[in-house]
């Protein structure tokens, strides 16, 4: 077990070197695009405003219309935007199959409309457009009585 914990450490340690050269990009990026996400490695105290080096908002409004058009476009909740299908094509051709890969499209469609995904997927858009990177979790909601109670994300801060 040490030794594992030993190697996580110094994985992390060699990650966190690899990522210094970009905190300082990210930090100037989040002041002008993202304001609200601009504590990338800094201690930001509560209530301490992070908008004060804005000259106006264009920055974060360009910001907000590209990330309102990637979730219009990609993601629309409005649209079915995605299918399953098997690798092997011989099984996409059953229609067992087929049927299977269609009821389990709706299950997880109706999954993601009944969670915060449109939400979350829209906040890691602006990530995306504002720092260059996204990372969304997606993980099981608490369970009520021990049976599934849905799915929940949640955009990651860089």
């Amino acid at each position: 077990m040490d030794k594992q914990v030993t190697e996580l450490l110094r994985r992390w340690r060699h990650l966190l070197t690899m990522r210094s050269g970009w905190e300082k990009n990210w930090r100037d990026l989040a002041k002008y695009l993202v304001p609200h996400k601009s504590n990338v490695n800094v201690q930001v105290v509560g209530g301490v405003s992070q908008t004060t080096e804005l000259y106006d908002g264009v920055g974060v409004h360009a910001n907000e219309l590209l990330a309102s058009s990637m979730a219009g476009s990609l993601t629309s909740p409005a649209i079915r935007w995605f299918s399953l299908h098997m690798r092997n094509e011989k099984l996409n051709r059953r229609k067992k199959v087929r049927t299977w890969l269609e009821d389990s499209a709706n299950i997880v469609y109706h999954e993601l409309r009944q969670s915060n995904f449109h939400s979350e997927a829209h906040e890691g858009y602006k990530d995306i457009g504002g720092l260059g990177t996204m990372a969304l979790l997606c993980e099981e909601r608490r369970k009520k009585k021990g049976k599934f109670n849905g799915i929940r994300f949640q955009a990651l801060s860089i």
